[in-house]
């Protein structure tokens, strides 16, 4: 999964060509922008994807194009970052728009947009209420409902609402913690 810079569709079918199997956009905020971003995310007819997928077709030993184009829809996931009170506003455009596989909420963003930056707190109840309404609601349209969380007991909470994309950390956090752990066994060996 690639996650896209902000307006950076462009490099959704890129990242796809170059063979990721998905891709999140941040900042949808209405049906306009979910309809922009699963066209370059998926081929006709659900989208304008232009074709250029050498990369996928390496890594997933693919040489037939006509093969891949029958299922490149269906393997390719297309999830919209949900992380605005205006997103929220619209969520049920946003799941109803054809080509977008899901949603990925960013509840720290939400929390911030939210209070209009008046606090970091994506852990209130107003802030949770939200996330498990939009989860009901992916689970009701069938569609993949993702959330980061950063810590085991957000992981169960979300998992318990219905999210079952659910990222464990950062990647910085987990790069963190591996180096730490190094070198402590380092220190630890040698007894510095």
């Amino acid at each position: 999964m690639v996650r896209l810079p902000i307006e950076r569709d462009d490099l959704a079918s890129r990242s796809l060509d170059f063979g990721a199997d998905g891709v999140i956009a941040p900042m949808i905020n209405k049906a306009e922008d979910a309809r922009r971003f699963a066209s370059v995310c998926k081929y006709p007819p659900l989208g304008e994807r232009s074709w250029g997928p050498i990369g996928d077709f390496i890594l997933s030993g693919t040489r037939d194009g006509g093969a891949y184009l029958k299922s490149a829809n269906a393997a390719t996931v297309a999830l919209a970052m949900v992380e605005t009170r205006e997103a929220f506003d619209n969520i049920d455009a946003i799941i109803a728009t054809s080509g977008v596989d899901g949603v990925f909420v960013g509840p720290s963003d939400f929390s911030v947009n939210w209070s209009r930056g008046e606090t970091l707190s994506p852990l209130t109840d107003e802030i949770l209420d939200a996330i498990k309404t939009v989860a009901d609601k992916l689970k009701s349209a069938g569609k993949i409902a993702g959330i980061y969380a950063s810590s085991p007991e957000e992981v169960e909470r979300y998992h318990g609402f219905g999210y079952r994309l659910i990222t464990a950390t950062a990647d910085w956090v987990a790069l963190d913690a591996g180096i730490a752990s190094a070198l402590a066994a380092v220190k630890r060996q040698f007894d510095l």
